[in-house]
């Protein structure tokens, strides 16, 4: 009988290099499936950045097939959307293994902005001349753009710390934001119109009409730009500057404003103790949300079906975005009148919200109304507060210092104190006002969180 013969695969080494074993060799051996890999760690801040303001899929697949079966397709549920949550949902589980990484940026009522790594701060920023009332990182974290009342707004490169370009508005500057490519950045005056701006050389894109517009938010698209100031807001093109749609329905001056995820709606709150649910693409209203007192502050959650506001009076309560029905009303019983809420912002996943006052901030799941987390940092010393993009810690400020905590436990990772700032006091006896912004560091960055 034929003896069968023993197929070798040939070594895909040099003659003299022992082929390597163990775990290393399953990469080394397959460099389509290492590239992959390395490829998922540098693309990972811009896909998560991507799905940030859509939320995370529910854990409980029971929910996600809860169909209201009513002829009124006001009841039913966004199939769309539902099928978004679900997509975002398994990418952020496929991108899990990837380690997130962080960089903190505030500023303690002053002209200059810290950056700061795990052991204290890796650069100060100066370059304004007074106050900064700003700050904003650009979508993958390699830049940041600040803004201040000597007029001007700058963009930092978030590595060394150097000034990349400076624009000045001709006014003292209200509200700065960057677009979803990164390649335009667009900024607001006090007293002067909002006006485009492209990166590189400082060159002005569009000036928008309307003076009276000092608050700019830019929609996920990145074409078009709502603006607010008086009793109406404004949708203008992005490309040419010309107003496409004025939004009037308020009867005193509208003080927030929020864009929908993936939409064309957006939500407008006034000192006419109303908030306003908007069709930007007809100019129609949609729903109208009263309150018991004017709306301090607005949020999106779970990727655009509720919509949760902060009144005047300390009152949070989520909003359905489809029906206009109050879902919940967020009350903490331990909390006294000093210590209604002055600020809040939605987490990436899902239904989860965090408030601040001026002594602590709270985690809540507003689907239960439970509160997760209290993060008590001291008396007084809670004066600003971000989430990161995936939503894992949460910083504060306020005191001279922040404080950065993990938001899964509550317990602080970090504690981060400015040597400039030492808690000052402003003229009236109150503690100063900050800013803290958490953007990417990159996945090769070292001084990330």
């Amino acid at each position: 009988p034929k003896v069968p013969r023993c197929r070798s695969r040939a070594s895909r080494w040099p003659p003299g290099i022992e082929e390597p074993a163990g775990t290393w060799a399953m990469w080394l051996r397959r460099p389509g499936l290492l590239a992959c890999a390395v490829a998922l760690c540098a693309l990972r801040p811009a896909v998560a950045e991507r799905i940030h303001a859509v939320g995370d899929a529910d854990d409980r697949p029971q929910r996600l097939v809860r169909f209201n079966t009513s002829s009124s397709p006001a009841d039913r549920p966004d199939l769309e959307l539902l099928r978004d949550r679900v997509k975002r949902g398994l990418i952020r589980r496929i991108l899990a293994f990837v380690p997130f990484r962080y960089q903190v940026a505030s500023c303690h009522r002053c002209n200059s902005v810290t950056l700061w790594g795990p052991d204290g701060p890796r650069h100060v920023l100066h370059g304004h001349t007074a106050e900064i009332t700003g700050i904003r990182f650009f979508p993958l974290g390699d830049r940041v753009l600040t803004w201040s009342e000597d007029g001007s707004a700058i963009v930092w490169d978030a590595s060394t710390g150097s000034q990349l370009s400076r624009h000045e508005q001709g006014g003292a500057v209200s509200r700065g934001r960057v677009f979803p490519s990164g390649d335009r950045i667009v900024t607001c005056g006090k007293e002067s119109p909002c006006i485009i701006w492209r990166l590189g050389p400082a060159e002005k894109v569009a000036t928008l009409s309307d003076a009276s517009a000092s608050k700019i938010e830019v929609f996920p698209s990145g074409k078009s730009l709502v603006t607010w100031g008086l009793e109406w807001a404004t949708i203008w093109s992005a490309e040419t500057g010309e107003a496409s749609c004025v939004l009037r329905g308020h009867t005193l001056n509208i003080d927030v404003a929020a864009v929908f995820p993936k939409s064309d709606k957006i939500v407008t709150g006034g000192f006419d103790n109303r908030a306003i649910i908007w069709n930007a693409s007809s100019c129609m209203v949609l729903r109208e949300l009263e309150h018991s007192d004017w709306v301090v502050a607005l949020a999106i959650l779970e990727g655009g079906g509720a919509v949760a506001t902060v009144t005047g009076d300390g009152r949070t309560t989520v909003w359905d975005a489809v029906s206009g029905r109050v879902m919940r009303t967020l009350v903490d019983p331990t909390s006294r009148r000093s210590e209604f809420v002055s600020g809040f912002q939605a987490f990436p996943q899902g239904d989860l919200l965090a408030t601040y006052n001026m002594r602590e901030a709270t985690i809540w799941n507003t689907s239960s109304g439970v509160a997760l987390h209290r993060l008590f940092a001291s008396p007084r010393a809670v004066h600003g507060m971000d989430i990161a993009p995936a939503g894992e810690i949460v910083a504060t400020c306020g005191g001279g210092r922040v404080i950065v905590w993990n938001a899964a436990s509550g317990q602080r990772s970090h504690e981060l104190r400015e040597r400039s700032a030492n808690g000052r006091r402003s003229t009236n006896g109150a503690p100063e006002a900050c800013i803290v912004k958490v953007g990417w560091g990159g996945a090769l960055d070292p001084h990330g969180f």
